[in-house]
């Protein structure tokens, strides 16, 4: 696969496996071998993506290429990665997974946002309510924004913040909050607005807002 491969997002479909349990077996480091054919530059990304557009994959398997081959749907993967990169943020794995299960076919808030290269996910990011329990005045959240590493640097994560407020600006919604431990300038590059600083499970983090309809 080429680098000249577009980029899709579309909204996470429902789970197949929706009365399954996490497998013991569950790779959380899957997205290191998911992509090892994909290439992408910057340039090849488009300007305006469906973000809104009500898109529902058939549900795909992931499989590893580790030693012991385990394949999982697409929301298992998502779980997966989401949880190795926010965890220490937010519950448990099988929280998170029951979570993205709930979300799936959903297009209204609380739903999930998944980037594909051809038949790969290469990323996601959600939108939730009460990302910050000790502020319910701030709703709702752009939470778990996360792209495969080797991938990382080359648009998909903003490509998913933009499809992202899209979604949520096609909701009513008037605005859009998140929090970052240390990404704060790569927020306000995208118009995003530090509104203040707290700890959070003994992190520093910087609430954030973005306007919509604006």
């Amino acid at each position: 696969m080429t680098g000249t491969a577009s980029l899709r997002i579309g909204f996470l479909p429902e789970d197949p496996l929706v009365s399954g349990m996490v497998p013991e077996s569950l790779d959380t480091s899957l997205d290191k071998s998911l992509d090892k054919s994909l290439e992408i530059s910057p340039g090849t990304l488009p300007d305006t993506l469906p973000g809104t557009t009500v898109e529902r994959p058939v549900e795909r398997s992931v499989e590893s290429t580790g030693a012991q081959s385990v394949t999982q749907t697409v929301t298992q993967t998502v779980a997966a990665w989401q949880f190795r990169e926010w965890g220490h943020l937010s519950g448990s794995l099988p929280e998170r997974l029951a979570a993205l299960r709930a979300q799936g076919g959903r297009v209204t808030v609380p739903c999930t946002l998944v980037a594909w290269q051809g038949e790969t996910p290469v990323g996601a990011a959600s939108l939730i309510l009460d990302d910050l329990p000790t502020h319910p005045q701030w709703n709702p959240w752009l939470a778990s924004v996360v792209v495969v590493p080797r991938l990382r640097g080359t648009g998909i994560g903003s490509a998913l913040c933009r499809a992202a407020a899209q979604a949520a600006e096609a909701q009513g919604l008037p605005r859009l909050y998140l929090f970052t431990t240390d990404q704060v300038g790569y927020y306000a590059r995208m118009g995003w607005g530090s509104l203040e600083t707290l700890r959070h499970r003994g992190e520093a983090v910087t609430v954030m807002a973005l306007d919509l309809n604006s």
